[in-house]
């Protein structure tokens, strides 16, 4: 089950693989790099580690809106944006991944499978 979850983000990341120009601009609080923590599916909860054989998955927020997204050694370039209601939205390549994020915690759907990241210190 967890290699068809894996292989469900990796066909994802090869999908949407983008280049983006850098941007300038000041510095945001919710920049930083997010580590995933955990993983919900059809009410199946797992680690990264049961779900991810080689590297967790990552998303590097950037001031400006830009992102990194990287998942078992592969990454994808992409945007972001923020509300003010806590909504947030990354777009890789057209596609766009919706969630929340509060207190440095990111919870965002990729195709109907929840993952949480954490903000590192």
């Amino acid at each position: 089950m967890k290699k068809v979850f894996a292989l469900m983000i990796a066909l994802t990341l090869a999908l949407c693989l983008c280049a983006c120009g850098g941007g300038g601009g000041e510095t945001d609080p919710n920049a930083g790099l997010y580590t995933c923590t955990g993983i919900e599916m059809m009410g199946i909860t797992m680690t990264p580690e049961e779900a991810f054989e080689d590297e967790a998955a990552t998303i590097d927020l950037k001031s400006g809106g830009k992102a990194t997204f990287t998942l078992e050694g592969a990454s994808a370039s992409c945007d972001w944006t923020l509300e003010d209601d806590g909504s947030l939205s990354i777009e890789v390549e057209g596609e766009t991944f919706t969630g929340t994020l509060a207190d440095g915690v990111i919870v965002l759907d990729m195709m109907g499978m929840n993952m949480t990241f954490e903000k590192g210190e």
